[in-house]
């Protein structure tokens, strides 16, 4: 019996042994691997329904530094990444169909974009979203973005900041804080606003733009979807009144006019939010909108002293003013497009689901003729390091913008 035992026991251990002795069974060396960091689909002009364009690290560029240009959009001596370029009849045949002349076997878990071209996003993006969605390779946290042109215009442009440009658009992307004005869109987003009934999705438009006579992106708005069709854009002061409905600004900058001799005054935002309040009034649907925003004064080009209680509230009025402006822009194209950005059906649904079952296949008619009432809760903080403006021989009152003769 207790040789049994042994022998039980030197089995299991040599099971054991084994298992460990196989090591990373489904290990991929780097050197076998091209690293995608950056995607674009356009319509291919021959030889398939897809044209791909894939941005490819290289990996030695990387790590040696470069020695050349900052970014390169065809490999080669000095830059850190490859553009290849596929067709195929759908998406997954052009990945595949990379297997006829790339030298490594591509690897797409950490790519970081997906660009894809204007005429496609207006005859329906999700026959090419699918493959990203759908293969558990493929990361859902990439940016979406729709070129204003071709995808692979940008996937070649140039980043003087980073070698590898795909990561330049990556960078772009997560800063847009600073401005609020980009409709930051990832991959699982964009797919729920998809599948999510009474909503209309968005995504980032970018264009290359010429800079020192070298060929870059820019973000340049926001394109609007009706189903997965793109059918409009917003431009940037417009998606920040987008952004302020949702509750996702964050900062930015605020350019009011100054009361007295009309220059200009910045106002830094430092927090805001938003709720959205479905209300029902017999057969008249009203939609209200309240958001909070504070900020601090950021810079003035006016004379006038702000630092008063006057000053304080002048400031605010303005700041409520621009922020309703923003939202009513952003509201009006909307509903000229009949598409439901804001999630207002959403909304409904939540708080009426019984009205909501019988609005829902009217949803695009009904959407454009509700009432819409903008509440701003408007508050300016601080003024700053100093409170009156630097101003040589000017003494102010207490009343905003007057000012006194010097003794």
């Amino acid at each position: 019996m207790r040789q049994i035992q042994k022998l039980i026991g030197c089995v299991s251990l040599c099971l054991c042994l084994m298992l460990i002795a196989s090591g990373c069974w489904s290990r991929k060396e780097l050197d076998d691997l091209g690293i995608v960091a950056g995607v674009g689909i356009d319509e291919a002009k021959s030889g398939g329904t897809y044209a791909m364009t894939a941005q490819v690290i290289l990996p030695g560029q990387v790590a040696g530094g470069g020695g050349g240009q900052s970014g390169g959009s065809q490999g080669g001596s000095g830059s850190a990444a490859a553009v290849l370029t596929s067709q195929g009849d759908t998406v997954f045949d052009a990945i595949r169909n990379y297997t006829f002349h790339a030298p490594r076997r591509l690897y797409w878990a950490h790519n970081q974009i997906i660009v894809i071209g204007k005429d496609i996003a207006k005859k329906g993006i999700y026959p090419v979203l699918d493959i990203f969605i759908r293969d558990p390779e493929l990361r859902r946290t990439a940016w979406v973005l729709i070129a204003e042109e071709k995808a692979s215009d940008i996937l070649k442009a140039k980043s003087d900041l980073e070698e590898i440009p795909a990561m330049a658009i990556r960078d772009t992307m997560e800063t847009r804080q600073a401005t609020s004005q980009v409709a930051a869109v990832n991959l699982h987003d964009f797919a729920a606003m998809l599948m999510s009934e009474g909503t209309s999705a968005v995504a980032s438009l970018i264009s290359t733009i010429e800079e020192s006579g070298k060929t870059t992106h820019s973000l340049s708005g926001t394109a609007v979807f009706k189903q997965d069709k793109m059918i409009g854009r917003l431009d940037r002061q417009q998606t920040r009144g987008y952004l302020w409905v949702i509750g996702e600004v964050e900062s930015g900058i605020i350019s009011v006019t100054c009361p007295t001799d009309g220059k200009k005054v910045s106002l830094e935002i430092v927090r805001s939010s938003s709720k959205i309040q479905p209300r029902m009034h017999g057969s008249e649907l009203e939609m209200l909108v309240e958001v909070s925003v504070e900020s601090n004064l950021g810079g003035q080009m006016c004379d006038c002293d702000f630092a008063t209680i006057p000053g304080v509230k002048a400031l605010s009025k303005l700041q409520a003013a621009a922020v309703r402006t923003e939202i009513e822009s952003a509201w009006k194209h909307a509903a000229s497009l009949s598409a439901d950005i804001f999630e207002f059906g959403t909304a409904l649904k939540r708080k009426y689901p019984k009205q909501w079952k019988q609005l829902a296949p009217n949803w695009d008619t009904i959407f454009p003729e509700t009432k819409l009432n903008i509440k701003v809760d408007s508050k300016v903080r601080r003024m700053g390091t100093i409170s009156a403006p630097a101003l040589p021989n000017t003494r102010r009152n207490t009343r905003t913008g007057e000012k006194m003769p010097s003794e």
